[in-house]
């Protein structure tokens, strides 16, 4: 196993939230995040051509409505990926719309042929026929992942019509995200229902982390919980808090897996939310394929009381994601809010090389 030495940092784009990090396969970077600085919050996605040095923002997406719908805001999540046929899906969440006479969420995809120059109208995932139907409340939350055995995930979280808990899961596609044939449901109990990460480990357990959602809104300060599948999400072990003697407190897991097979989970980290008013963003390795959760590092931390007072709706930090910035190094992005200008949110990333564990514990790495 391998750990992360920091080797740098670097701005990705001013004011902005919850990015979602791609690097494709012509060597491209992606970031997609939620962009507030237009009158309605949208999705903008910039790209780094030079390995995360530099940065240039390409588009910015509205979702089509007229400019009197001002209750629509657009929400992009952790979860743009590129598939092996060169497809890139990026999905989003639309807050405020309304079918069937509800007022409700919908969940699209927008798709890139083209390396991510150019992208379709958005797809309506959900509502949609099949296990696209029923939703109560849907959010499109964790990355776009491809199985093993090709097939094609899209993680999904909320609560159906009916639900006495919420639920997290993901579709599943066979045909590179045209249709979603079904609904896999990893959890539906007490400790279910938000953001959750999925991935597949090289020996074949599908890992599954999630956010508690007891946390009050927001801002909660509660453990991270996970389970799995070792029959491919045929069916899936119960809920586990991660680390039951030194528990992640944390939102907005990602997990990712390392060249080496190193498996990295980042999230913001809130266990001292409650008490000193600091929170950070930050990640640890997971051992023995989802038992062990251990090695701690903050990428970034602050006080954020400030953020409390002013009563702004959002975090001081949070929402990692990552990729491979080049052959060597590691990027990952999140979103940072320091004080005192806690309105004023950028994408920051950090870079990390992955070192021989035991060099590095014996002092002979570079």
């Amino acid at each position: 196993m391998g750990r992360l030495e920091r080797d740098g940092r670097v701005i990705v784009a001013e004011g902005g939230s919850c990015p979602s990090l791609e690097r494709l396969r012509n060597g491209d970077l992606l970031v997609a995040y939620r962009d507030d600085t237009h009158s309605k919050t949208c999705v903008s996605v910039t790209r780094s051509t030079d390995c995360g040095r530099t940065w240039r923002k390409e588009h910015t997406f509205a979702y089509g409505a007229s400019a009197e719908r001002t209750d629509e805001q657009f929400y992009g999540h952790h979860g743009m990926a590129q598939l092996a046929d060169g497809t890139i899906l990026l999905p989003y969440n639309v807050y405020g719309t309304s079918y069937s006479g509800v007022y409700n969420r919908t969940v699209c995809v927008r798709k890139s042929v083209d390396q991510g120059h150019t992208w379709s109208e958005p797809i309506v995932v959900i509502p949609g026929p099949g296990p696209a139907a029923g939703w109560a409340a849907a959010v499109s939350y964790g990355k776009i992942r491809t199985l093993h055995d090709g097939t094609v995930i899209l993680p999904i979280i909320g609560r159906r019509e009916g639900d006495r808990f919420g639920r997290h899961g993901f579709l599943t596609s066979s045909d590179g995200g045209e249709t979603w044939e079904r609904y896999v449901t990893a959890a539906c109990d007490r400790y279910s229902g938000d953001e959750a990460d999925f991935l597949q480990l090289p020996g074949g357990r599908i890992l599954c982390v999630n956010r508690d959602p007891s946390n009050t809104h927001g801002h909660g300060v509660g453990p991270l919980f996970c389970n799995w599948s070792d029959d491919n999400g045929a069916t899936w072990s119960s809920h586990e808090m991660v680390g039951w003697s030194d528990p992640r407190y944390g939102h907005s897991p990602a997990l990712f897996l390392t060249r080496t097979g190193t498996v990295i989970c980042g999230y913001r980290h809130v266990a001292e939310m409650d008490h000193l008013h600091i929170g950070s963003v930050a990640f640890c390795y997971v051992k023995e394929d989802g038992l062990d959760w251990s090695g701690e590092t903050h990428i970034w931390g602050g006080p954020m009381y400030l953020s409390f007072l002013m009563q702004f709706h959002a975090m001081g930090q949070g929402y990692p994601s990552f990729a491979y910035a080049d052959d060597e190094r590691i990027l990952v992005v999140h979103h940072n809010q320091p004080p005192p200008a806690v309105g004023e949110r950028d994408i920051e990333g950090v870079f990390y090389v992955e070192q021989d564990e035991e060099a590095a514990w014996r002092g002979d790495v570079a």
